[in-house]
């Protein structure tokens, strides 16, 4: 699913993005740095130590993350597919974009967005 310059725009601003999966012992959240769009329907995170969301998305691909304005009542839940990549484009060119971002890049989490839903 495609997502709008509204969307665009209430990631580029987050500072630290919520992130949920699903294990065997139910949901599992956490806190990631920026997000960065690969195109209208993928984003990208760095990783690292994920242990548990790395395995929750390994097992079963499914990711969901939360946005919110920073003024107004306004936010979205994007849902959707994910994937570990330690070797390929995307993590090349975040690798190469960050050469030093908060150490040794070891991982990121592809994300596809599926739906898009208001928050709000």
């Amino acid at each position: 699913m495609k997502m709008n310059s509204e969307i665009r725009e209430m990631l580029e601003k987050m500072p630290f993005v919520p992130l949920v999966t699903q294990g065997g012992d139910g949901p599992h959240i956490i806190v990631v740095g920026k997000g960065f769009f690969i195109d209208d329907e993928t984003l990208a995170f760095f990783g690292w130590r994920q242990g548990t969301t790395s395995k929750n998305i390994v097992n079963n691909g499914k990711i969901q993350i939360a946005l919110v304005a920073e003024k107004g009542n306004k936010g979205f839940r994007l849902s959707g597919t994910a994937h570990i990549e330690r070797q390929g484009t995307i993590s090349d060119k975040l690798r190469e974009v960050f050469p030093k971002q908060l150490g040794e890049l070891q991982f990121v989490t592809v994300m596809k967005v599926e739906q898009i839903d208001s928050l709000l």
